[in-house]
């Protein structure tokens, strides 16, 4: 995988991170509109204890919503590192091969200059 390739697939990930917690934010806010509708269309408005229940029950989920998506923000974020990680790993590997290599070759040529007689 050539570093243009790397590139391109963290900016992808980037974009899937990005899409998807605008997703999640999206949701998010959605249910709390949701809720108030709710609210509003069983008339609660008032400061009586069914009210307070009632809207407390409504905090109870906006807050759980809340905590879900920076639990799935978290969990995204680990999945692009973790999958950036094993693009990088191939070419380190790689890069580990050819130094090898160049040291068998570097050895080869040292040992044919020593054979070689001197030129005269």
């Amino acid at each position: 995988m050539t570093e243009s390739d790397r590139k391109g697939l963290q900016q992808s990930l980037r974009e899937l991170r990005e899409g998807a917690l605008g997703v999640i934010t999206g949701a998010e806010a959605e249910v709390a509109r949701v809720a108030h509708r709710v609210l509003d269309s069983v008339g609660v408005r008032g400061d009586g204890p069914a009210a307070a229940r009632i809207k407390e029950t409504v905090g109870d989920i906006v807050e759980r919503v809340s905590r879900n998506r920076a639990e799935l923000e978290r969990r995204v974020d680990d999945g692009v590192k973790t999958a950036v990680a094993r693009v990088g790993r191939p070419i380190a590997d790689e890069l580990q091969s050819l130094r090898g290599r160049l040291e068998q070759v570097q050895s080869r040529i040292d040992e044919l200059t020593r054979r070689r007689p001197p030129e005269g």
